[in-house]
């Protein structure tokens, strides 16, 4: 891996899958408190923030963050040129900020649901869903059934094969 990084291919790899996308969503952590939402929205040449609590004045782990992927995108222009990318420049660092209106929370604990909700509704512009604490409330209890069923949980044929043996063993001890 430090070869890989050294050489540039890395970086080049990063950029690369930065470059493919036009709308890149960037879960962030703030002082290990508080998940919000970063967009990076190539249309429109901005950032977004989506944040279930009040707006935040200081985002240095957003502006640390752009400027990573600044590295790498540029890298990978460097080395690759622009073939394929609709980014109107790699200047993320540069770009503005806009915090977008979204659901708040009222509670103390739900920001990282809050943080999934909006990746899966936010479109650039609008949300296709409306939500409020009460639908992440729900959210939140239907989550773990999700991410267990989901066929893309590589350890779901086990647990299945579990549940099924403690069934079969529940209906054997009532025998």
């Amino acid at each position: 891996m430090q070869k890989e990084v050294l050489s540039g291919k890395y970086g080049t790899e990063q950029g690369d899958n930065y470059l493919a996308h036009e709308m890149i969503f960037l879960p962030m952590n703030l002082q290990s408190l508080h998940w919000y939402l970063a967009v990076v929205n190539t249309h429109k040449r901005e950032i977004q923030i989506l944040d279930s609590m009040l707006d935040h004045e200081d985002r240095l782990e957003l502006r640390q963050t752009l400027l990573g992927m600044e590295a790498h995108v540029n890298l990978s222009l460097r080395m690759k040129g622009a073939q394929n990318s609709n980014w109107p420049d790699s200047l993320l660092s540069k770009w503005p900020v806009f915090v977008k209106k979204t659901p708040q929370r009222s509670d103390g604990c739900s920001c990282g649901l809050f943080v999934l909700k909006n990746m899966e509704s936010w479109t650039g512009d609008e949300h296709t869903d409306e939500f409020k604490q009460v639908h992440i409330d729900k959210f939140g209890r239907e989550l773990p059934a999700m991410l267990v069923s989901s066929p893309l949980n590589k350890l779901r044929k086990r647990y299945l094969e579990a549940t099924a043996k403690m069934d079969e063993d529940s209906k054997m001890d009532q025998d």
